[in-house]
């Protein structure tokens, strides 16, 4: 079996379904429940038909102009953290379309 690397968020997602219910009949049944709560809850419901790959995207593409909005801001204090803050949204970026294309 491949391994996988949980997210802190899905992890704590997981967390808090499996501590309210005593049963699940499998892992991938587990893991769309959670999912589909956490769309519902956040009015994301709409993006439950939506191939990965499409939903993968779409994530990259908002990545995306969050650092051109960063980027087009003249900053005149805190140039590491902008920088480094830079850094971690292009890796995301990165992650998120290469996972899409590998899904597709």
């Amino acid at each position: 079996m491949p391994e996988i690397e949980v997210s802190q968020v899905l992890h704590r997602l997981l967390q808090r379904h499996v501590e309210r219910t005593d049963t699940h009949s499998s892992l991938s049944q587990l893991v769309e429940t959670v999912l589909t709560e956490h769309l519902i809850r956040h009015d994301r419901i709409g993006q439950i038909h939506v191939p990965l790959a499409t939903m993968l995207k779409n994530g990259a593409d908002n990545v995306t102009a969050v650092i051109q909005s960063i980027d087009t801001i003249d900053w005149y204090e805190n140039g590491p953290q902008i920088q480094e803050a830079l850094e971690y949204l292009s890796k995301a970026e990165g992650i998120l379309r290469k996972t899409a294309r590998e899904v597709n």
